[in-house]
């Protein structure tokens, strides 16, 4: 979304100009004194190479709702997030063997395997030192919020190339992998707030929920759009084996079992395109999106104590969300 929509959707006037400090304030933590010159600046060119920055504008609005703008401990608990967002990306392209991102070529792709762990690495690490210069409640969202990355990605690996994978492996692993990055944003912004333990874990749900139907939507994504309009390689997750909700909703479908074949055989790249084609074209994609949508709406439900003007537009923003990334990446829900 355009920042000066979300700025109006959040009542954030200052959301801009928060959001620029705040990158700037990374760019800073990342030039330790010491370190390599070559890692911090690989470091440095992956966090201001564009993206949404959508996990520190959570935790911006979540401290809002609570009556605190964005001083220096929730600036640093925002660059905090976007860190180990930024980190766990450069490990993810690394995993997936991604040559591009956001059209760019990803630091695997350009500087080699081992220099992609390092920066990776490097990235996480001065998020925990961040995270750990605020309050011990905050360090502690991150630390666990990063094992939960790891068990989520790791619940996705088991599983890759299983054509049985149910619905339940797959959100136990998106909800480690992706949700609970959104739930940690919102949980440090309360938490850096100053807020009651009943409102961080409200704010905290409603991160989760949103991240639920984040990453469901992503991986609709994967099917239906362009590598163009993706900035990313389309079609991706059934080559890796990585059999996500659109697939496992058309794998029930009446064309299921020559899916299923197709699944077997996900290293012809002929096998792929088609299987892409039998789930772009099953009630796999409608199904999704439906429940990206219910997650949305249980969310937003969330919210509906709190009198706060910036509390209004987070529980409206999973939907907007929706609505613009589906629209950006030219699909209609209605086809």
């Amino acid at each position: 979304m355009d920042l000066d929509e979300l700025s109006e959707l959040l009542a954030l006037p200052s959301l801009v100009a928060d959001l620029d400090a705040l990158e700037s304030t990374m760019v800073d933590v990342l030039r330790r004194d010491g370190t390599l010159d070559e890692l911090v600046e690989t470091g440095i060119r992956v966090v201001t190479g564009g993206g949404k920055r959508l996990r520190p504008t959570l935790t911006i609005a979540a401290a809002a709702v609570g009556g605190a703008p964005a001083n220096d401990h929730v600036t640093a608990a925002g660059v905090a997030v976007e860190l180990v967002q930024v980190g766990s990306l450069v490990h993810d392209d690394l995993m997936d063997h991604a040559k591009t991102r956001r059209g760019v070529e990803t630091v695997n792709a350009r500087e080699g395997l081992n220099w992609a762990i390092l920066v990776g690495d490097y990235l996480l690490a001065v998020a925990g030192i961040q995270a750990a210069s605020g309050s011990k409640e905050v360090a502690h969202s991150l630390a666990r919020t990063i094992a939960d990355l790891a068990d989520g990605q790791g619940r996705e690996v088991a599983r890759q190339g299983d054509p049985h994978r149910s619905v339940a492996d797959y959100e136990a692993s998106i909800r480690g992998k992706t949700a609970a990055l959104m739930r940690c944003s919102a949980t440090v912004g309360a938490q850096a707030a100053g807020m009651s333990l009943m409102e961080v874990d409200a704010l905290a749900a409603f991160g989760e929920g949103f991240g639920m139907a984040f990453q469901i939507v992503d991986d609709v994504l994967d099917v239906v759009a362009s590598s163009e309009k993706l900035g990313k390689p389309a079609g991706n997750d059934i080559g890796e084996g990585v059999f996500t909700l659109p697939v496992i909703y058309a794998l029930d479908g009446p064309e299921g079992e020559r899916l299923a074949e197709l699944l077997e055989r996900r290293t012809d790249d002929a096998a792929v395109a088609e299987a892409n084609e039998l789930v772009r074209r099953s009630d796999g994609v409608r199904l999704a999106l439906d429940a990206a949508r219910d997650w949305n709406g249980r969310a937003a439900d969330l919210l509906a104590g709190f009198d706060s003007p910036t509390a209004e537009g987070l529980a409206k923003l999973p939907d907007h969300y929706l609505a613009w990334v589906l629209d950006r990446a030219g699909y209609s829900p209605s086809r």
